[in-house]
């Protein structure tokens, strides 16, 4: 079985998306991370990552999002970015946007199965 590489995370990238600094943050669960605080135009926002964990949380006004399995954000055109490729032909995403707007996906190749793979 291929191991896959963990991503890298960049917190200067991600910081300078979101508009702000990152802050030490420690988890009982998780351990040591980054937390970035976004409040602009009334919006609450906070995006605290676990990178050695392979995990991220988001907070909003009205959610709180956890995302497991090496979701290391990472900047994209669209925002900062969590993707996970679960096989070779399934793949879920989520973007957060700077404006407090996150964008879920889950794409599935329905051609694979058609085909057999």
């Amino acid at each position: 079985m291929t191991e896959r590489a963990r991503p890298t995370f960049d917190e200067a990238a991600v910081a300078k998306a979101l508009g702000t600094e990152a802050s030490p943050v420690t988890d009982p669960a998780y351990g040591e991370g980054q937390h970035f605080q976004v409040a602009s135009n009334g919006a609450f926002l906070s995006l605290d990552t676990f990178p050695e964990r392979g995990v991220s949380r988001i907070t909003t006004k009205g959610a709180r999002i956890e995302l497991f399995g090496d979701m290391v954000p990472r900047v994209e055109d669209e925002g900062i970015v969590f993707l996970r490729k679960d096989s070779d032909h399934e793949h879920s995403s989520m973007a957060l946007h700077p404006d407090g707007g996150l964008t879920f996906g889950y794409q599935v190749d329905t051609e694979c199965f058609q085909r057999g793979h």
